[in-house]
């Protein structure tokens, strides 16, 4: 028996462990091993020892017990209650295995929503606006059976714009996309995940004025320091996050700002490592991720530029179709060779180019006719296709 600990990422294939854990939203059973452990989210020392107590009386023969950082301040009956139907959700999972053929998949994680409340819901006092019908149905009976409805405001909003656009959520998740996000004070942050890490610049933008310089570059790194954690979280990043904030001459504020990435990390339900300042100017963090990023569930590589945001400029693609129309000397039809291109690259063609294809006509005794096509991305076609090519053979352009 294996779970999945770790989705696929990248080109990197899941990650298996043999010793199965299993969440609820105050306990974290976790098998092959033994033990009470205490989440290190709960500093004080009076609840803590509390939680271990209440965990000791679980039983630990043959696993281990974690008290989540939702379990700070529940009643002992409350943490019972949770930690005996995980317990129950382990045996069935154990009878399961041994009766069914493998492979056989014994449990799936939940569905957002109900993981989402799982592990996030702060209990009395929480309102959740839905905009189905059905999952509303779904979450109330989620809700009752898991002990968590009392106190809770369940809201189905099926209005026109629905709750994502009543409550910001389009926009953010539009901003949450975007390369670059704008900060209140004008200045803005610039996101480039790469493969090997994501780097983050900061820039001042419009908020260049102010008659004190470094008070205004201070305000600028704080505001986004706080955006920074934000958008890594919203956007999933993990691994290696290098930020350039703007250059600071005094050490406090430098300080200030580490200080203040620190708590907008804080409560960041992925472990977050901040290192200080390099003499760079750079601040290097690293933040575990087992789930792919917002950009790649929602984002796919344009086929143009192949992921790279880049495009070839006209001066190269007008160069690679004079070499492509040299190539065409030899090729023993005559008629005249039409290019079609973009019409940035015709436009190049025609005026800077235009030189170089007249010696081009003589040399090999043809006429080069130059059109614009919109339809024709960052490549040319040239017409009518060589001899090679309709012998099955690539073109030369």
């Amino acid at each position: 028996m294996v779970q999945v600990v770790k989705a696929p990422l990248g080109g990197k294939g899941a990650r298996l462990s043999s010793r199965p854990i299993l969440s609820s939203q105050c306990w974290v059973l976790a098998t092959g091993s033994t033990g009470i452990s205490i989440s290190r989210r709960i500093s004080d020392a009076s609840e803590r020892e509390r939680l271990r107590a209440i965990g000791a009386r679980l039983g630990s023969d043959d696993r281990a017990w974690i008290a989540r950082t939702a379990a700070a301040g529940r009643d002992e009956s409350e943490l019972e209650r949770d930690a005996r139907g995980l317990l129950e959700r382990w045996r069935e999972v154990e009878a399961l295995g041994s009766q069914v053929v493998p492979p056989r998949r014994l449990l799936a994680e939940l569905d957002l929503p109900f993981r989402w409340l799982r592990d996030r819901l702060d209990g009395p006092g929480t309102r959740i606006v839905v905009g189905d019908l059905v999952l509303g149905g779904e979450l109330e009976r989620w809700l009752a059976s898991a002990g968590l409805r009392a106190g809770v405001e369940l809201v189905v909003d099926q209005g026109p714009d629905g709750p994502f656009a009543s409550c910001g959520a389009d926009r953010a998740l539009r901003e949450a996309v975007s390369r670059v996000v704008r900060l209140p004070s004008g200045g803005h942050v610039t996101i480039d995940p790469t493969e090997a890490l994501t780097a983050v610049d900061v820039d001042t933008g419009r908020s260049v004025g102010s008659r004190n310089l470094e008070q205004t570059i201070l305000s600028t790194n704080l505001e986004a320091a706080r955006t920074i954690a934000r958008q890594i979280r919203l956007r999933n990043l993990g691994g290696i996050v290098v930020i350039d904030f703007i250059d600071m001459t005094v050490a406090a504020n430098r300080e200030r700002v580490l200080n203040e990435l620190r708590m907008a990390f804080a409560s960041d339900p992925s472990p977050v490592e901040i290192l200080p300042f390099t003499p760079f100017g750079l601040v290097q963090l690293t933040r575990k991720r087992t789930r792919p990023s917002l950009d790649e569930q929602l984002l796919a590589d344009c086929p143009r530029c192949e992921g790279s945001g880049r495009l070839p400029a006209a001066s190269a693609i007008g160069a690679r179709a004079l070499r492509a129309l040299e190539a065409r000397a030899a090729d023993p039809i005559r008629t005249a060779l039409v290019v079609r291109a973009a019409p940035v690259v015709a436009d190049w063609l025609r005026r800077e180019a235009a030189v170089a294809l007249q010696a081009l006509e003589r040399r090999v005794s043809r006429s080069i006719v130059i059109r614009a096509d919109e339809r024709i991305g960052s490549d040319f076609v040239i017409e009518p296709p060589s001899s090679s090519t309709r012998n099955g053979h690539p073109p030369g352009g």
